[in-house]
């Protein structure tokens, strides 16, 4: 793209040359005469007028250097960003990367790796250990049937909260590494800094949807430890009213 100076420059020069070639000039005048003439045009008008414009530009140059847009102070803080990255990346690296596995046996080992796996794609090992560490679902002769409900719910409520923890490690994984990235190419093109911001929201938004998702699982673990004390509640009260009807029969028959 052709900047506005230059095309004043341009058609300058030519109307200073239309005017020179046009000019009368004395008939003894030779070819000689006639390029001095030129020359003298060129060097006078056409040199004053570009000596302006380059002033012009320049003081517009040194306008957005030094006061819309300062190189000094910019080059500055990008400088203090990259020592700023450089310093907590690796610290933070360390910090999201701890090994904070303590489980001893080897079936609470499996279920605390498969936890902490940050991997949905190893969700399907997660319900043998699960069964391993907390042991199986009572059957029909083992326990009433009221008592085996309460600890199917339980159990699978307990086994859709651990997997939405891996789902949410393995989502901050990405949106860390999508971090990475932009502190990584922090030098950006003039006019793609607004598609790095919008990439940025976009990321905050994914975040808060994850938390929005694990706070649901609170509640609804929340939600199921009410409704296992109303359970509870409940089978106590029948308890109780089969044992009056017990004693009343007893008294009765007497």
């Amino acid at each position: 793209m052709k900047k506005p100076g230059s095309k004043l420059t341009l058609r300058a020069i030519s109307l200073v040359l239309c005017i020179a070639l046009f000019a009368p000039v004395p008939a003894h005048a030779g070819l000689g005469d006639l390029f001095a003439a030129i020359d003298s045009t060129i060097s006078d008008l056409i040199g004053g007028t570009l000596t302006l414009i380059t002033t012009v530009q320049t003081n517009i140059r040194s306008l957005y250097e030094e006061v819309v847009w300062p190189i000094g102070v910019i080059n500055s803080t990008r400088t203090w960003s990259r020592n700023l990255v450089g310093h907590y990346r690796g610290w933070m690296a360390l910090v999201y990367h701890l090994p904070i596995q303590s489980a001893q046996t080897m079936s609470p080992q499996k279920l605390e790796d498969t936890i902490l796996s940050g991997s949905v794609g190893q969700l399907g090992q997660l319900g043998p250990a699960y069964n391993s560490t907390y042991g199986t679902l009572p059957t029909d002769q083992q326990a009433p049937l009221d008592l085996r409900q309460m600890m199917d719910m339980n159990d699978s409520l307990a086994q859709d909260a651990l997997k939405q923890t891996v789902a949410s490690d393995q989502a901050n994984e990405s949106l860390l590494k999508m971090a990475d990235d932009m502190e990584n190419n922090a030098t950006l093109a003039p006019g793609t800094s607004s598609y790095v911001s919008a990439s940025a929201y976009a990321a905050t938004l994914q975040t808060l949807a994850y938390q929005h998702k694990l706070l649901a699982a609170q509640l609804r673990e929340e939600g199921a430890h009410l409704a296992h004390q109303s359970a509870d509640m409940k089978r106590d009260t029948q308890r109780t009213n089969d044992l009056h009807r017990s004693i009343f029969n007893i008294l009765s028959t007497r």
